[in-house]
């Protein structure tokens, strides 16, 4: 992390003054960073009263609303945006604005305007109304940030349920870490296939489990059977998040491209099991 700290740090060592740097004061790195930058600073935080900063806030599987207070400015907002991450976003994106000479009503238009990127905390609904979250992660680092997230929004008296798998020929020292990080926020997991490559599953599935402490998961060699089976066990209070794949639409086994999409298994779900 310190490698990737300098690196970007450089950019900021070589702004003009007559720049602006828009930097994350919540962060570690980013308070650091306030003290390198050669131009001018506007500080955002979630945690603390900064030039941009969050006078109310309201989070939940719904998105993210509340008021903006910067400088001699309120900014009222509701963004279908979840996640503190976003919320953090946000802020990053007021500033910059500001600091570009943006009207206050283009600021608040684009908030509220502004809609997910597909497979990134894509949000859907079971037909019992359970959130479903689908996300593209497929690493340690996103991993945490979005389950981390959800975990905090999970209902009252709800579980959060995880269907992931780990991609064949990448990254296998991950593949015991993702598990811990999915065994420590969820309360019941589903170990899946994700793009398995040139390697067999079940080995893929054996790095997995070596990182596990406890036995609240079960092993599918079959995705979509996984998910058929989480959908129909989901209970209207639970969290159903299905990590790895996004919007892809084929699975990769030994060289060929299958097709395969996890939004199409739970919109099919939901079709027929409308009530």
């Amino acid at each position: 992390m310190e490698d990737y700290y300098h690196a970007k740090a450089k950019l900021f060592k070589s702004l003009p003054l007559s720049a602006t740097a828009i930097i994350n004061a919540s962060d570690e790195y980013g308070r650091r960073l306030i003290n390198e930058s050669t131009a001018p600073v506007i500080k955002v935080s979630i945690t603390n009263n900064s030039d941009v900063h969050f006078k109310v806030v309201h989070s939940s599987l719904n998105g993210i609303s509340g008021t903006i207070a910067a400088g001699e400015h309120e900014i009222d907002f509701k963004s279908a945006l979840i996640g503190d991450f976003n919320m953090e976003n946000i802020l990053s994106a007021v500033g910059a604005a500001l600091a570009m000479g943006i009207p206050i009503g283009t600021i608040i238009s684009g908030i509220n305007s502004c809609r997910i990127v597909m497979g990134r905390m894509e949000s859907l609904s079971a037909p019992n109304g359970a959130p479903i979250i689908v996300d593209y992660a497929h690493t340690p680092d996103a991993y945490g940030k979005v389950l981390s997230t959800i975990y905090n929004l999970v209902p009252e008296n709800g579980c959060l349920i995880t269907i992931f798998g780990c991609g064949g020929n990448r990254d296998a020292a991950n593949r015991p870490i993702m598990g811990r990080l999915v065994e420590q926020y969820s309360d019941y997991f589903y170990i899946t296939p994700d793009n398995p490559r040139f390697e067999q599953q079940e080995v893929i599935n054996k790095e997995i489990i070596a990182g596990l402490s406890s036995e609240k998961y079960e092993v599918f060699l079959d995705r979509g059977e996984a998910l058929q089976k989480a959908l129909s066990e989901l209970k209207s209070n639970d969290v159903l998040v299905v990590l790895g794949k996004g919007r892809e639409t084929y699975q990769e086994i030994e060289g060929v491209r299958h097709p395969y999409s996890d939004i199409e298994i739970i919109e099919e779900f939901c079709a027929h099991n409308a009530t």
